[in-house]
């Protein structure tokens, strides 16, 4: 059974800080934390934990790293000036009910062999919001599912998915990106579903060398064009709606390769 600490300034038996309750975790624990700022960037490594606010969204915590470890972290606000926000290498996450910011650095960002399940999260106020890679050698594939979430008022790129890493997007907004929307360069398999790109000045989905499945996206109102489909992707194109985006509105470098179940309409103004 995991240890169950609590961590609260200024009552017994608590904690003082989130990173004095992680060194007496030991291998496994559940800690829940009161409401606060905490600013104290925290490394696990190699532990099964979960990180919990007792009031979701009033525990403010600086970055948080993970390193082959099984962790679950829900209702916390992430802050970070450069360094990601949170970071997972390896193992197993699952984040819940937070937000992430990074300043110039990214907001989550899952590498190497982690899997990750990312639900109802705000990414915000970053470099890049979301950034999903394998090595460069493509030996070692994160698989990442991401649902209800937001990626908003990023400097660069709002999403990337690369080197051989699988990933879900279902219900997802992203807006007000100064690069490109989704960007997906050497992706091994990418399904995204159901979401919302508008308000970036690059292009609101690129797809680069990848196997892709999209369904039910509404690409609006952008700077750049709406969809380009690179000269190496294949998949499935479901329904979607391209409108108010620079022209072509979607443009196909190639002779697409894959399956399109139904006409896609394209308004460009």
């Amino acid at each position: 059974m995991p240890r169950k600490l609590r961590v609260a300034p200024g009552q017994r038996s608590a904690f003082t800080t989130i990173r004095e309750a992680l060194e007496t975790a030991g291998r496994s624990a559940v800690i829940s934390i009161a409401p606060g700022d905490y600013p104290e960037p925290l490394s696990i490594r190699r532990k099964e934990i979960t990180l919990t606010a007792v009031e979701p969204g009033t525990v403010e915590t600086a970055g948080i790293s993970v390193e082959d470890s099984t962790v679950e972290l829900a209702g916390l606000v992430v802050r970070s000036a450069r360094k990601p926000a949170i970071e997972i290498s390896g193992g197993e996450a699952r984040i819940f009910s937070c937000s992430a910011s990074a300043g110039t650095g990214t907001g989550v960002v899952v590498r190497n062999d982690a899997d990750a399940t990312i639900r109802d999260t705000d990414i915000a106020d970053s470099r890049n919001g979301i950034l999903i890679t394998g090595d460069k050698f493509v030996r070692r594939r994160p698989g990442v599912t991401v649902e209800g979430c937001s990626v908003r008022h990023v400097a660069e790129d709002a999403i990337t998915v690369r080197h051989g890493a699988s990933a879900l997007f279902r219900l997802c907004t992203v807006e007000h990106a100064g690069g490109r929307g989704i960007h997906l360069d050497g992706a091994y398999n990418v399904a995204v579903e159901q979401c919302e790109v508008t308000r970036c000045t690059g292009t609101g989905i690129e797809v680069r060398s990848a196997q892709i499945t999209l369904h039910e996206c509404w690409v609006h109102d952008m700077d750049g064009i709406g969809i380009v489909w690179g000269d190496q992707s294949s998949g499935v194109i479901g329904p979607y709606l391209v409108e108010n985006t620079a022209a072509p509105g979607v443009l196909r470098e190639f002779q697409w390769q894959g399956q399109s179940q139904v006409p896609t309409p394209s308004r460009v103004s």
